[in-house]
């Protein structure tokens, strides 16, 4: 047992030797720290055996003192200390920096008397590291970062890929950045951080412009591309066709090269800036001409831009106008067109409601010009025609018999007379009354009234197509209606063409 405490002894007069005299920047501390911890344990298990061994009570003594400069030999071996660090620490003691030292001779040269400085400045080297280390996962993550395309659908163009991720990724790397410019321990790499977070601004910058360009693109793309378009807009065509060869071009050197430090230049940025101008001076003109059309046609006010121009782009094929009838006229669903033998252009013979009915024109419209133009003659047939009808239903209101003349006309037709009738006739009957020629006159229309109601009745009980059937039962509600206010009128006994109740009607 005195030969193992004797090389006890030995071995560490060995280590401390080779620990104090071994150029200090070489040695490993983690490891230093833990074969003291280690001699300690031994120490002490040994003296709790042995309490009066001399030579172990003096070894536990020499550890016990050796511990006492182990913290601010720790603080010296912190990794996070640079060149800079080590030049502050030789500055406090007085020499010159030296790349090659011991800790035998820090010890010679009173590092102990700096014990607080090396401990504030180990700190800030610390602190320093951290945010080295978190500027560096930055930097190495923007530096392999590339831009994701994709095919255009309709040619080889290319257009970005969602961009979610890229622009949360640099919102959180500028807010790092901002946190680490305010924090204390930034000295040693603020020109670095305040460098990356001008790239960073830069980028996006870029990619805002390059994002709303790409919208642009897109929107006027499908436009311009539509010949019919291009003719009608010859200049916002040649400002498109410049901006479309940018962005054609550009995208193709991202395919070659998409990197996204390297992309967002501020060359880049201002070509954006002056893309997104030019687009927005097309759309203004793109605009105005749209404008100039609602004029033409205020039904066009009724279509959302993308409506409007889905028609006008295809203005040489004017059954394009289909899908957005009802839009510009109430229930007309669909035209129908047939090829003119003479003028070799279709024209437009029949309107169809959404219930089926089906009203030709008098005269076929002819689709010539522009399409606010051969419109503009729809509407002014569509009147013409529903205003001869009328005329020829309200004749035959009393020349045809009455089952009859309800599937005749045109439905809207059949219901403006069925109420211009009662009005007529529940007038005659008030004015009869009032000049004392028949007191009964309106009890009597009433009676008649309801009979006919009656009658009607019984009609939509047969066996009507659903075309017919709508179209009574829309007259069965209005006469219902009527046939309500004439009781009115018989209960308060109106005598007068000037009385409330009827004036109100």
């Amino acid at each position: 047992e005195v030969k193992e405490v004797w090389e006890d002894y030995n071995k560490w007069n060995e280590m401390c030797h080779f620990w104090i005299t071994t150029n200090f920047l070489q040695l490993n501390l983690d490891q230093v720290n833990d074969e003291i911890v280690e001699f300690q344990k031994r120490i002490y298990l040994n003296s709790k055996r042995r309490p009066e061994d001399l030579i172990l009570l003096h070894l536990k003594s020499v550890i016990d003192t050796f511990k006492l400069n182990l913290p601010i030999m720790l603080e010296l071996g912190n990794p996070a200390l640079k060149p800079r660090h080590w030049e502050a620490i030789f500055k406090s003691l007085g020499i010159p920096t030296k790349t090659e030292f011991t800790f035998e001779e820090l010890l010679s040269l009173g590092i102990v008397g700096k014990r607080d400085f090396v401990a504030e400045l180990s700190s800030a080297a610390s602190g320093e590291y951290s945010l080295e280390i978190s500027l560096r996962k930055i930097i190495s993550q923007w530096e392999n970062s590339e831009f994701q395309l994709v095919p255009h659908h309709t040619d080889s163009a290319y257009t970005l890929s969602s961009m979610d991720f890229v622009m949360g990724t640099l919102e959180d790397h500028q807010a790092t950045l901002q946190a680490m410019s305010t924090s204390r321990h930034i000295l040693g790499i603020r020109d670095e951080v305040e460098a990356w977070e001008l790239k960073l601004a830069l980028v996006s910058e870029v990619i805002t412009e390059w994002l709303y360009c790409q919208r642009q693109w897109l929107y006027l793309e499908s436009i311009f591309s539509q010949s019919d378009i291009q003719k009608q807009l010859p200049e916002e065509t040649l400002k498109f066709s410049k901006v479309d060869k940018f962005w054609r071009g550009f995208m193709k050197r991202v395919k070659k090269s998409p990197n996204i430090i390297e992309t967002c230049s501020q060359i880049v940025y201002q070509l954006f800036s002056e893309a997104n101008r030019v687009s927005e001076e097309i759309l203004k003109g793109l605009q105005t001409y749209l404008e100039t059309k609602r004029t033409s046609f205020p039904r066009f006010y009724f279509l959302s831009d993308e409506d409007l121009l889905d028609i006008l782009a295809q203005t040489q094929n004017p059954r394009s106008v289909q899908p957005h009838l009802r839009k510009c006229f109430d229930n007309i669903t669909t035209l129908d067109f047939r090829d003119d033998p003479l003028e070799h252009k279709p024209e437009i013979t029949t309107m169809t409601s959404a219930e089926g009915e089906k009203v030709r024109f008098n005269t076929p419209v002819l689709c010539q010009g522009t399409v606010e133009d051969w419109l503009t003659k729809v509407e002014i047939s569509m009147k013409s025609t529903l205003f001869s009808y009328l005329g020829k239903c309200l004749k035959a209101f009393t020349d045809m018999e009455r089952e009859d003349w309800l599937f005749a006309f045109p439905s809207q037709c059949i219901l403006a007379v069925e109420q211009m009738v009662w009005t007529h006739n529940t007038f005659a009957a008030i004015e009869a009354i009032e000049g004392g020629h028949n007191k009964n006159a309106l009890i009597e229309y009433k009676e008649f009234f309801v009979e006919q109601l009656n009658n009607m009745v019984s009609l939509i009980q047969r066996d009507l197509t659903p075309l017919q059937r709508t179209a009574i039962s829309s007259v069965l509600v209005i006469d219902v209606h009527l046939r309500d206010v004439l009781e009115d009128l018989v209960k308060i006994k109106c005598k007068s063409t000037t009385d409330f109740q009827w004036v109100k009607q």
